[in-house]
């Protein structure tokens, strides 16, 4: 049997609620009780996804063209984009390894008259500690933007430290899924009431478009457990397609084709469906998933050298993804693959052209199934693989780039 890299937060009641709710045509009622619920005092947009909440700032913020955004230099790989099609320019700052914050060292380097702000990214259920970065975007008059998509941990117990925007991802592999749907909390009501008037220009998704998601995603449920998932591999090689690309199209919202495309799908406000799925996934958040998953992910990195575990000293670190730096991904992900784990590489993270250090970091990367669902014996496996591995030679920054740069998942 063959287990999947990932699997959904999601339950069948859940799903069924999503199933129910594409008849919903309240959009109004339904924005303003998910807004009011995540934040009772009015700092809080809902959005399509974390990626038009970001549109929506850059757009509001109207900076002339080539100004310039320092952001993390391993990221969401389609922020860079986004950032690049407003005319600005991003600029790459060297993350620690160990925690993949930006040093303030080297924000202070980078840092020039034409900076406007610093866009962190939150990765792998980690939280970066955003106070150094705060204070010194005050000293410069900097926006402070923290990418929390994939470091939710529940409505009311995120860490703020003071940012001026923090962006919260529920798309279809995220934490407390709702098959889509960005929430962002605004801290400044001249920047949030601009970000309102931009998206309220936009044209409403269709239900249409989120009942294809939910019938879509069932699809994909059934290739949660390893006997579907397994089955489902066999089929892939019979048709002589990859897997991983079938399933990346399968729960990627956005992302693969030209910036246009990319913007254009962004540019829409979700709708009612949308919006009753995602209220009703924060009232029902299971915190004892998230318990377990981040124990299955200290349990299965503890004992590994620091060197190959990126991003392991963030606080809070909730293991939505557990990942391993290797200095040799393939032969890891092919040690694991016989041993019945299908292990992916790195999955829409990138690292932002030009920060060479970053970008051999990427390369290494493995993303290994250690999600909750996963039974006690097969979880010792994989720790038991992880540890045999030799992954002590990774040099402090990523050493030379592996060959499997390009994977995704």
């Amino acid at each position: 049997m063959l287990y999947p890299p990932h699997r959904m937060d999601l339950s069948l009641s859940d799903w069924c609620r999503a199933a129910a709710n594409c008849r919903r045509r309240d959009h109004d009622a339904a924005r303003g009780a998910l807004e009011s619920f995540f934040r009772p005092d009015g700092t809080c947009i809902a959005t399509l996804s974390v990626r038009s909440a970001l549109d929506a700032w850059l757009t509001a913020a109207a900076w002339p063209e080539g100004d310039e955004v320092l952001v993390s230099a391993v990221t969401i790989d389609d922020i860079p984009r986004i950032i690049a099609a407003h005319g600005l320019r991003p600029v790459p700052v060297e993350v620690d390894p160990e925690t993949l914050t930006p040093q303030v060292a080297a924000l202070e380097r980078l840092r020039s008259p034409r900076t406007r702000a610093v866009l962190v990214a939150d990765l792998f259920g980690g939280e970066v500690d955003y106070r150094p970065i705060v204070a010194f975007a005050r000293r410069h008059g900097l926006l402070v933007v923290r990418d929390a998509a994939q470091a939710f941990r529940g409505h009311e117990v995120q860490s703020d430290d003071g940012v001026d925007v923090a962006l919260f991802s529920f798309g279809t592999l995220k934490t407390a899924t709702a098959l889509g749907g960005g929430l962002a909390v605004v801290a400044d009501p001249g920047l949030r009431a601009r970000m309102r008037a931009v998206e309220a220009r936009w044209p409403m998704q269709p239900n249409a478009a989120t009942a294809r998601k939910v019938a879509r995603t069932l699809a994909l449920w059934a290739l949660q457990t390893p006997l579907g998932y397994t089955a489902f591999a066999a089929l892939c090689r019979m048709r002589g397609v990859e897997l991983g690309a079938v399933v990346r199209r399968m729960t990627r919202g956005f992302g693969g084709g030209s910036v246009e495309a990319l913007l254009a799908g962004l540019r829409q406000r979700p709708n009612a469906a949308l919006l009753t799925t995602l209220h009703q996934r924060l009232q029902t958040f299971s915190r004892a998933r998230l318990a377990r998953r981040a124990e299955n992910g200290a349990r299965v990195l503890r004992g590994l050298p620091a060197k190959a575990t990126p991003g392991l000293g963030q606080r809070a670190h909730t293991h939505w993804l557990v990942v391993v730096a290797s200095p040799q991904p393939q032969a890891l992900r092919a040690a694991l693959l016989s041993a019945g784990f299908d292990a992916s590489g790195a999955s829409n993270v990138g690292a932002v052209c030009g920060e060479a250090r970053a970008e051999r970091l990427v390369a290494r990367l493995v993303f290994v199934p250690a999600y909750p669902e996963l039974p006690p014996q097969r979880l010792q496996r994989l720790a038991e693989i992880l540890s045999a591995h030799d992954a002590t030679a990774l040099p402090a920054h990523g050493g030379e780039a592996g060959a499997d740069a390009h994977a995704r998942s």
